[in-house]
């Protein structure tokens, strides 16, 4: 790796996705960046954050701003005063909104840097490919600088889940880049092959271009458009403000590859040999995180369980089913009828009781975690296991309208309570009135909690911080 390639690009990750059609192992408080898929127990976000950290000193993260606070612990909690700045997109819509903001961030931060935008759900297999053909892309466009360069990788199997990319010469001046012919987003198994047996590669979502490229790009794409709200949100996108209208639901395909690349005259892509796996379905994902279960005139079924307590799963007479479960919510489908999980999700959402239990039992924080074991709010009382990491501490804070009792059940706890310092032994508990300041510390190794929480409102809200390690004040 060169030190000019290194310091001359800026990578920015697209973390903003909920990943509904991975509901219920992620929806929009945890989204499937968060999932960890391999025995590396680094989840999708932190290995493409290492990884694009090989290749570029300027790596950002960019959120929504409903995935920005579980995003935002998971990275403090992983990297501390070494995460990456997240950037929140003022409104998510879809790609096209989404890549124009950014490289109009960038045309303001760093202008003179190839802006590389990538997505923060892929596997990569081959990563010293995946790399070279990130080099073959940045020497391209510092000798052509008006093109725009997108990675394509070499399809290892016919599949219906990708796009996919026609191309057409080979450069002779750089080799494995080629102009392109055409884009088809998603083919059927059929004509997947057919193209696969042509040469087309899989298109990885992943675009290099100097910001003002970019920019020049969507400008003509608003010139050209006939669909003036489309034309008003890339031009919000420009100037980095939210759009003045608010796009319906049923107008979510708002993707840079249609509305704004298919202006882009100086458009190529690099072949690269990778192995790409896009965590978007529950198929793929089958692959890495297939649980086990006992089975009886069965076939053909997948099990995916993603809980702290592992089931003992039995299936009798099912044949192509999906069972998926969380902490919060289980999933039984048809496998072939996956395709429609953004419309079960839309209904879970729709009915507030059951959105109410998306919230996610399971909670990571800068420093820990904590689960919600039973909750009783009528009854005014809650039980959780709070975990807090080696050395870490919790916010100097109080509460309103709750008592707090710590039961510590391993490790050994710091207890700040107003102006008191009190150090407890598994088994040992404390209690915590109401508006007292009090902060919990593991001390030296990691330490987990018991808290049994009771009052006539319990509330993740009725919190005040006077204090905090990472900045939530």
């Amino acid at each position: 790796m060169t030190t000019s390639f290194y310091q001359d690009l800026r990578v920015v990750i697209m973390a903003g996705g909920s990943g509904k059609r991975l509901w219920p192992l992620s929806n929009e408080q945890r989204p499937k960046q968060l999932l960890c898929t391999n025995s590396s127990g680094l989840s999708l976000l932190q290995e493409t954050i290492n990884r694009m950290r090989k290749i570029s000193s300027e790596v950002l993260v960019q959120s929504s701003k409903e995935t920005f606070p579980e995003i935002n612990s998971h990275l403090l909690r992983a990297y501390s005063d070494k995460a990456p700045r997240i950037i929140t997109e003022p409104a998510h819509i879809d790609s096209a909104y989404a890549f124009t903001y950014q490289a109009a961030l960038s045309e303001d931060e760093s202008p003179d840097k190839i802006l590389a935008i990538v997505p923060a759900d892929h596997l990569i297999e081959e990563e010293q490919d995946y790399i070279q053909a990130f080099e073959r892309a940045v020497a391209f466009l510092e000798k052509h600088p008006d093109a725009i360069c997108l990675i394509g990788s070499i399809p290892n199997e016919v599949s219906e889940h990708y796009g996919y990319i026609e191309t057409e010469q080979e450069l002779i001046e750089f080799p494995q880049v080629y102009s392109i012919a055409r884009f088809i987003e998603k083919p059927s198994r059929f004509k997947a092959s057919i193209l696969i047996d042509e040469g087309a590669l899989w298109n990885c979502g992943i675009i290099l271009a100097y910001p003002k490229t970019l920019i020049a790009t969507v400008s003509s794409a608003i010139e050209q458009s006939a669909n003036a709200q489309v034309a008003q949100t890339l031009t919000s996108a420009i100037n980095q403000e939210p759009p003045q209208e608010q796009y319906p639901p049923d107008s979510s395909k708002l993707s840079f590859d249609y509305l704004v690349l298919e202006y882009a005259k100086n458009l190529f892509v690099v072949k690269s040999e990778h192995k790409l796996v896009d965590v978007g379905n529950f198929e793929t994902l089958a692959s890495y995180k297939q649980s086990e279960f006992i089975a009886y005139d069965s076939k053909d079924n997948i099990v995916i369980q993603n809980d702290y307590r592992q089931k003992t799963i039995g299936l009798l007479g099912l044949k192509n089913t999906l069972l998926v479960s969380s902490p919060d919510a289980m999933l039984i489908a048809n496998r072939s009828d996956l395709d429609a999980m953004k419309k079960l999700y839309d209904l879970v959402e729709k009915d507030s009781e059951q959105a109410q239990k998306l919230s996610y039992s399971i909670q990571e924080r800068p420093w820990g975690t904590w689960r919600l074991l039973h909750s009783e709010v009528d009854s005014g009382f809650w039980l959780k296991i709070i975990k807090v990491d080696a050395q870490k501490r919790l916010s100097l804070q109080s509460h309103e309208h709750r008592q707090e009792t710590w039961i510590v059940l391993s490790g050994r706890a710091l207890v700040e309570i107003d102006d008191e310092t009190i150090e407890l032994e598994p088994l040992d508990k404390v209690t915590i009135e109401p508006h007292q300041k009090h902060r919990l510390m593991a001390y030296q190794d990691s330490l987990t909690v018991l808290e049994i929480a009771r009052g006539s409102i319990l509330d993740e809200q009725d919190i005040i911080r006077y204090e905090d390690d990472f900045g939530r004040i």
